[in-house]
């Protein structure tokens, strides 16, 4: 299941950052490379275990997205939670969605328990590593909806 990136970037800010008065401006500059490529740091390195660590590079990008064409029966994505919960169900022969699968057991806000939409306009023109991994997944996820109609 992969996020929007910058959407992750900023609820990682919210989550960890925000709290020890580090402004967003700081983050950027300190965080984004040691945190950013995240879903490519998980595809590609052994043994990660987190976001952190040294920016990607190109080639690790590039082995990251074949290792998502290529290594995955089932790629979601987090904004289509429950279509992507529901399309898993279906290419694992799964009968039907369950309520319980749908629930959002980690809500940013527990007084109303939407979800977190952020506006990614405060990071200016920054895009994460992992927005190519993301467009993929993207595409990936469109074309089994197809499939499985």
């Amino acid at each position: 299941m992969l996020r929007q990136p910058e959407q992750r970037f900023l609820s990682f800010y919210d989550y960890f950052l925000k709290h020890r008065n580090i402004s967003l401006s700081d983050a950027m500059g300190t965080s984004m490379g040691t945190y950013g490529g995240c879903a490519v740091k998980m595809l590609v390195r052994q043994n990660q275990q987190s976001c952190y660590g040294a920016p990607v590079n190109a080639s690790e990008v590039a082995e990251a997205k074949e290792r998502l064409k290529t290594g995955f029966a089932f790629v979601g994505i987090l904004e289509q939670w429950d279509l992507s919960i529901c399309l898993f169900n279906k290419i694992f022969g799964i009968p039907r969605c369950h309520a319980a699968q749908l629930e959002d057991t980690r809500p940013t806000d527990n007084t109303t328990l939407k979800p977190t939409d952020y506006d990614v306009s405060e990071l200016g023109d920054w895009r994460d590593d992992d927005d190519e991994i993301y467009d993929l997944a993207t595409k990936l996820f469109e074309t089994k909806l197809l499939e499985y109609n």
